[in-house]
């Protein structure tokens, strides 16, 4: 009988603390947002959805001189990231995501109209906590637009 009152408290202790522990840590990330608001003009971060963290969302983002760079962070680990890119513009380009330590971590190109949608799975795929660069270029290096979004999956 002490054996289980002892376990049994010992899950309650235990448990008791993992719960603040996910506040902190989630509360950390909706801070970060929020903070992160007024980076760009183009960049929306928002928490509408307890499931889906969204950490960029460009939508129609001009092309300028037929290139754009910006910047987005991930800040939690073990976690699917989802990402879409659309051309919405009249030239194909290519793209690219830089992760933190300065690798490409995904690439591709796109024609007028085209677009498409990926998740990287934390337990296949490296998605190291940091700060990422989105990196569109046109291949004509004319005028362009497009639409980019990514999401950590809960």
């Amino acid at each position: 009988m002490k054996f289980v009152t002892a376990s049994v408290l010992t899950l309650t202790l235990v448990g008791t603390n993992l719960i603040p522990a996910m506040a902190e840590e989630k509360e950390s990330v909706k801070q970060e947002m929020v903070l992160n608001q007024g980076a760009d003009d183009q960049a929306q971060y928002y928490d509408n959805d307890e499931h889906i963290t969204p950490v960029a969302n460009y939508s129609n983002v001009q092309l300028v001189q037929g290139t754009f760079t910006f910047k987005y962070h991930v800040g939690l680990s073990n976690k699917d990231v989802r990402y879409h890119v659309k051309n919405s513009g009249s030239n194909s380009f290519s793209w690219k995501i830089i992760d933190p330590k300065g690798s490409t971590w995904s690439n591709g190109s796109s024609k007028p109209g085209e677009s498409g949608t990926w998740t990287a799975f934390w337990d296949l795929d490296s998605i190291p906590v940091g700060e990422y660069t989105f990196i569109v270029t046109s291949h004509n290096g004319g005028p362009g637009a497009f639409d980019f979004s990514a999401r950590v999956l809960d």
